[in-house]
């Protein structure tokens, strides 16, 4: 069932790299559908989260342009069944299998790299 389903991880200009279920595409843009931003973990060997991209919207259905995608391919079968998995559940939006420590790790970089009110210039 997973193999018909079209899930690809897309590379945009702007740095960000997403998962995504990519529900059609004409000349110039890709319509897709839950797409979820992959941060990598870091200090760690292959772990990643996946988090919604648009958290502040409840629209599963997004427009991207094509001009702005460097590069995008299929995702591996473990990968589609944690997105399918993850996609239609609506809890917490974390894959990798963290333990407690990594967890720990990855909540302590978040604060170190978040900015204060005051770094805040403006």
């Amino acid at each position: 069932m997973t193999d018909e389903v079209n899930i690809r991880q897309m590379k945009l200009i702007s740095g960000d790299e997403i998962v995504c279920l990519v529900s059609s595409d004409n000349d110039s843009t890709y319509l897709v559908e839950t797409p979820m931003e992959l941060r990598y973990v870091p200090g760690t060997a292959g772990k990643y989260h996946l988090l919604p991209w648009f958290a502040l919207s409840s629209s599963k259905l997004v427009s991207i342009n094509k001009s702005n995608v460097i590069s995008h391919c299929a995702v591996d079968a473990e990968v589609k069944y944690h997105y399918i998995s993850l996609a239609l559940d609506d809890g917490s939006h974390n894959v990798g299998l963290l333990n407690e420590d990594e967890e720990r790790q990855l909540d302590m970089f978040d604060e170190l790299m978040l900015p204060t009110k005051s770094d805040l210039i403006h």
